[in-house]
């Protein structure tokens, strides 16, 4: 006999299960976590609708393997996005930032439902571009509330991540947002605006031979990245509290080297979020440091009396790289980590949640080239972990879990 809760989840659309599995795992994150009152709004348009809808089922598809579902997610998709573009050709003020909430929720179904290996990039890159041009026609006055506060922040991290994938710098439209922000003045400020300078000096060495002023302006950036990974916990100490657990730690044997990576523990993944947030960025700026420097030295004559000090900047920045990706593995809790994880009892909301904060974070580490080769294999096992905790098929461009967004929520 069926009962009465069980007759309910029966007759339940799957498109309002599949959005309250959604909003049950995703609105805990750094981000997204506006979305319930921006859904809940009553004069919300219907692209927004379609569009959650849309990624919602795209994420149970994924979560359940289903076929069926990811082509129920696929149709969605598609009236989502005509239901998008309808709403641009005449957009209202009051449905404005509705509407770029709709838009980026299609760039997040293009990262959890990719169709092409070629393509998820380039799609969220479009969305995220349409979702800063909405908010850039907005008023002062919109931005008054939490949710709005929310979807600002939203638009400026994702903007700031594909600038910096596409080596381009970051478009006035951009910084006349960050004015707008309850945040300004103050840390997070700094924060952005070193963030900008890396996208405009990574767009600037793609275009012309390196020299020396470059990398000075580099290592003065990589030395304000390492103020700043002091300075924001200190401002923002309620959002960075961790505890180091003194008895446990994850050992890796190289021949006689033997390599130590502690247990760090957060009151949430979230915590652990915001400090993963300044170590991608200081090593970007490390990356960019040690290519420019690299550069350089093969286009000059060997033997000149600046070769030893960039040989030893070089191998500085490699090792502080290599503590760097140490400390992100740092961050995943020890009963997820490759030698202590049992799949058959942990696959709980809160692993999944972890999971999908710490997968951009360790495909970056991964990334990196200064690290030993039993840290790459170490890596690589815990990547594999994570990824069959919460489905995540695409680690290298999880931009869907913001990850790596230059925000503090404090």
């Amino acid at each position: 006999m069926i009962g009465p809760i069980q007759m309910q989840h029966f007759l339940e659309p799957i498109g309002s299960r599949a959005v309250n599995l959604f909003m049950f795992a995703f609105s805990g994150g750094v981000y997204l976590d506006y979305l319930p009152a921006m859904y809940g709004y009553q004069a919300k348009p219907g692209c927004l609708h379609m569009s959650l809808e849309a990624a919602a089922l795209a994420y149970m598809a994924n979560e359940h393997h289903r076929k069926d579902l990811r082509e129920m997610a696929l149709q969605s998709y598609g009236a989502a996005l005509s239901q998008t573009n309808h709403a641009l050709q005449d957009l209202k003020p009051t449905m404005k930032l509705e509407t770029a909430t709709s838009v980026l929720l299609l760039a997040l179904f293009a990262v959890i439902s990719p169709q092409n290996s070629n393509e998820p990039q380039n799609i969220w890159s479009e969305h995220v571009r349409g979702a800063l041009a909405i908010l850039g026609s907005c008023g002062p006055e919109m931005f008054n509330s939490l949710s709005s506060q929310g979807i600002l922040h939203h638009v400026i991290s994702t903007v700031q991540i594909d600038c910096l994938d596409r080596r381009v710098k970051m478009p006035p439209q951009l910084k006349a947002l960050y004015a707008l922000s309850w945040l300004n003045p103050g840390p997070q400020v700094q924060l952005w605006s070193l963030v900008d300078r890396l996208a405009e000096l990574t767009a600037s060495i793609e275009r012309t031979p390196t020299c020396l002023s470059d990398i000075e302006k580099i290592r003065d950036l990589d030395l304000s990245f390492e103020e700043l990974m002091k300075s924001m916990p200190e401002a923002y100490s309620n959002c960075f509290e961790f505890e180091e657990c003194p008895t446990t730690a994850t050992h890796l044997s190289e021949g006689e080297n033997i390599e130590r990576i502690p247990v760090l523990k957060f009151a949430s993944h979230r915590m652990a979020q915001r400090w993963n947030t300044l170590r991608l960025l200081r090593l970007r700026s490390i990356d960019l440091l040690t290519s420019a420097t690299s550069a350089y030295l093969s286009s000059v004559p060997a033997g000149t009396h600046l070769d030893g000090d960039l040989e030893l900047c070089l191998h500085n920045a490699s090792e502080t790289a290599k503590q760097i990706t140490i400390e992100i593995c740092a961050t995943v809790p020890e009963h997820l980590r490759p030698d202590q994880f049992r799949r058959c009892d942990i696959m709980g909301v809160a692993e999944s949640a972890w999971a999908r904060s710490l997968g951009w974070p360790l495909s970056m580490a991964k990334a990196t080239p200064h690290n030993s080769e039993a840290l790459k294999n170490y890596i690589e096992r815990q990547i594999r972990v994570i990824a069959g905790i919460s489905s995540i098929h695409n680690l290298d461009i999880q931009r869907g879990s913001q990850a790596g967004s230059p925000f503090m929520d404090g």
